[in-house]
């Protein structure tokens, strides 16, 4: 799915933790090589942001309007990017 990325809503969790440079450089070696993000932008139901944070940094830092999410609707698949998330 295609979500303009102005429309894309980022949490307060997310504004507080910026990812750090060297993985914001990695990413974007990624993006560049491959033309695609090495993770995907993940919403929910409501355009907020659930995982993929520094890819949509990374579209930003890009000037992209547009770019391609996944999107979640279900809880379980949310405790999973949680525990994901806690774990790195």
């Amino acid at each position: 799915m295609i979500k303009r990325l102005k429309n894309i809503k980022i949490s307060k969790e997310f504004k507080m933790k910026y990812p750090k440079t060297l993985k914001l450089i990695s990413k974007m070696e990624y993006y560049l090589r491959n033309n695609k993000f090495e993770q995907p932008i993940v919403i929910n139901k409501d355009n907020v942001l659930v995982d993929g944070y520094t890819s949509y940094i990374i579209a930003q830092m890009l000037n992209k309007k547009y770019v391609r999410v996944k999107s979640v609707q279900d809880d379980a698949v949310l405790v999973v990017i949680d525990i994901r998330r806690v774990l790195q």
